[in-house]
């Protein structure tokens, strides 16, 4: 398993609120049909965004990106994610109590131009 894959079964386990474990799971597996939410997978999002200092583009914020470990770990790909950026040292992007706001109230900004 990769450490990039490692990561998203990682991030599936404390924020998907799935029954199963996230190294348990089969890659291809419908997260949906194990019981992740709509509300879950925006955590998921927002913690992979955070893991991999990506932001996942507007054509990719639908169900079929989130909807498996093989589905998001294609759609890291495809942004050119390779490896999770290590806790020690991290630098955070944006809000700094982030990871301190009960799920489902983040709210996510996006600057044009």
């Amino acid at each position: 398993m990769s450490p990039a894959e490692a990561e998203v079964r990682r991030v599936l386990a404390e924020h998907g609120g799935l029954p199963i474990e996230g190294a348990d799971l089969d890659g291809d597996a419908d997260l949906f049909d194990l019981g992740m939410t709509s509300h879950a997978s925006v955590n998921v999002m927002l913690a992979l965004e955070d893991s991999f200092d990506i932001e996942f583009p507007d054509e990719m914020l639908r169900k079929s990106t989130f909807e498996s470990v093989n589905a998001i770990s294609a759609a890291l790909g495809e942004l050119g994610a390779q490896a999770p950026i290590s806790c020690a040292g991290r630098q955070r992007r944006g809000d700094e109590a982030a990871d301190h706001r009960p799920l489902g109230v983040s709210i996510r900004t996006r600057q044009h131009g």
